[in-house]
């Protein structure tokens, strides 16, 4: 979406990216890649999560596993950046993806996952770390998860992280829009880029030969020169 002027300009409230926008101080496409590369390991987890009789889910585990399919993946390159980009934005950036997931599924174990996505994130931040962006929904949504595990005994790293990001103060609650998901352009307008899956690299075909007419001994010959179109 292009820059806003200031008379269609909404009232900014909350502290995370808007749902299928992108910074446009991040390269193009990231936030596809970025949330395609988070389910995958999703669907793996809760591929591998291990059961007990009946379905039960394991107490304790969860984060080993979550963390060993992270590592695999290599999912810490989604903090990679290039020239002009801000690790601060990146970081920011994939938490928001990851809330978003995180609001939108019902499913205990995959809120755990994306809990562990996020704090795994975090500590893979070099060499500075930036706290984690969330807001009151966020907030309240942790808590009853949190409740949730401590309820039904599973999944019991989860209360233990929470714990642990809010005594290191590590957990940044956003009331109102601010750098975190606001982007302005040269002249002060607000700017946002509509997130679109970047369309496929189309192979060049391959470099024809061009036959170039010679002349031989007073006749003509030809001769083939790399790059040239045959004929």
């Amino acid at each position: 979406r292009g820059a806003a002027g200031a008379e269609d300009q909404p009232t900014f409230t909350g502290g995370l990216q808007g749902e299928g926008l992108e910074p446009v101080t991040l390269l193009p496409g990231r936030g596809c890649a970025v949330a395609a590369d988070i389910t995958a390991l999703l669907d793996e987890f809760r591929q591998r999560l291990p059961q007990a009789e009946g379905g039960a889910l394991p107490r304790t585990g969860a984060f080993a596993l979550a963390r060993e399919v992270y590592r695999r993946r290599g999912l810490s390159h989604v903090l990679e950046r290039v020239k002009y980009e801000r690790s601060r934005d990146i970081f920011y950036f994939v938490c928001g993806i990851c809330w978003r997931l995180f609001a939108d599924s019902a499913e205990l174990p995959r809120r755990a996952a994306l809990l562990f996505v996020v704090y795994l994130v975090y500590h893979s931040q070099r060499p500075h770390k930036h706290d984690v962006p969330v807001d009151v929904s966020i907030l309240e949504a942790l808590a009853e998860l949190r409740e949730e595990c401590e309820r039904r005994q599973v999944f019991l790293e989860c209360p233990k992280i929470l714990q642990q990001l809010c005594s290191r103060r590590a957990l940044s609650v956003g009331v109102r829009a601010t750098y975190r998901n606001l982007f302005f352009d040269s002249i002060g307008r607000v700017g946002e880029r509509l997130d679109h899956e970047l369309p496929p690299r189309v192979a060049k075909p391959p470099q024809a030969k061009r036959v170039r007419q010679l002349r031989v001994g007073g006749g003509a010959a030809a001769q083939s020169q790399p790059g040239d179109q045959s004929v």
